[in-house]
């Protein structure tokens, strides 16, 4: 019995303990005055660089940062050389004197076109490196973006963790978008083609993108809509379905197909494939489908008229409707689209007839993200 009472005191001693137990403080870090040991065209480089590095560390929330960057003159007037800075003693006096468990220290340097920063968090208690980390680029246009990668390696993540976590951030945001461009439409039956005008509208999101593209002929007769919807289940891959319109009308006098004067069609169809995202700038589409219902209309030279309204469904390969899509961001907000599109519809008939046109179009994109 008095086992019992006593397990029910330690239990009843170590459950709150343990629920009510506050997580673990971050550790206080300060930054030290970057050392800049060659110009990299950037004016005071040396106190620009820790302020836009602290502004990253406190979005990663690993470290609680002193608010103001420790200047170089400020550390001599408490005696500390910064190049002795890593020693356990001058670690500590730095530690007790500003009230941090850890401070940054770096360089920056510029050979040639590459400009390299680097930087170490330093124990206060051991003057051990707790990390560290260093980037490399030409543009100072760069300088921000670069900075937080440091910001992350300096918080622990390697390489590839940073990569995924702001893979991970790009996909997540809501996008929306337009698009717009041109290219051209061949009928390869009658070998003759057109001109075309391309727009678009798009949603992307983690789990789900919306596409909705529209090819137009200038001048000619052919049209093509289609609407796609990707469920994306996985961080790289979805699975996307959709509808596709595709009309053409073309007349060609000099025709190479014997006996074709005319040939018009039109169908509904449906669109099955995947979606992958390679990175957060570059996506890639391939889908198949098949008409559902249309209709195909030939006039021959003799003005013989031939019109069909039942299609096959899930003919062969090329009458069957396809699409091939990559978007690559070069920048927040603008995208380059290149597309390949070819539409395929047959007669349900003995004797082969088709309609079919390939499209090749190059958009140009502007989005924002929410």
């Amino acid at each position: 019995m008095k086992k019992i009472v006593c397990m029910v005191y330690i239990i009843g001693f170590l459950v709150p303990s343990i629920v009510f137990s506050s997580p673990e403080e971050p550790i206080v870090v300060g930054i030290i005055e970057f050392d800049e040991k060659t110009g990299i065209d950037q004016e005071n480089a040396a106190v620009v660089i820790p302020e836009i590095l602290i502004t990253h560390l406190k979005n990663i929330g690993k470290y609680k940062l002193a608010e103001r960057v420790l200047l170089q003159k400020v550390l001599e007037e408490q005696e500390l050389q910064v190049s002795g800075i890593t020693d356990e003693e001058t670690a500590a006096k730095v530690g007790q004197i500003f009230g941090l468990d850890a401070f940054i220290v770096g360089s920056a340097m510029k050979v040639g076109e590459n400009i390299t920063i680097s930087g170490r968090v330093i124990d206060t208690q051991t003057g051990e490196i707790i990390a560290a980390g260093a980037i490399e680029f030409t543009n100072l246009n760069q300088l921000n973006k670069s900075l937080e990668e440091l910001a992350y390696l300096l918080s622990g993540f390697s390489i590839t963790e940073y990569r995924r976590v702001k893979f991970e951030q790009e996909i997540s945001k809501n996008r929306f978008g337009v698009r717009i461009g041109s290219g051209y439409t061949n009928n390869p039956d009658y070998n003759l083609g057109s001109v075309h005008l391309a727009i678009g509208v798009y949603y992307q999101g983690r789990y789900i993108d919306v596409d909705f593209l529209a090819p137009m002929s200038i001048g000619g007769n052919s049209y093509s809509v289609m609407a796609l919807i990707n469920i994306m289940p996985f961080a790289h891959l979805g699975f996307g379905i959709g509808g596709i319109w595709g009309s053409d009308e073309h007349t060609n006098e000099n025709s190479w197909v014997l006996g074709k004067e005319s040939n018009i069609w039109h169908y509904y169809g449906v669109l099955f494939g995947i979606s992958y995202r390679a990175t957060e700038n570059l996506r890639i589409g391939f889908y198949m489908g098949t008409p559902l219902v249309g209709d195909i209309r030939i006039i021959d030279k003799d003005n013989n008229e031939y019109y069909h309204d039942k299609i096959k469904i899930f003919s062969s390969f090329p009458s069957l409707p396809g699409l091939i899509t990559m978007e690559y961001r070069f920048s927040d907000q603008w995208s380059v689209n290149p597309v390949l599109i070819w539409n395929g519809v047959e007669a349900d008939i003995e004797e082969f007839r088709r309609g079919q046109n390939i499209i090749l179009a190059i958009m140009l994109g502007y989005g924002f993200s929410l």
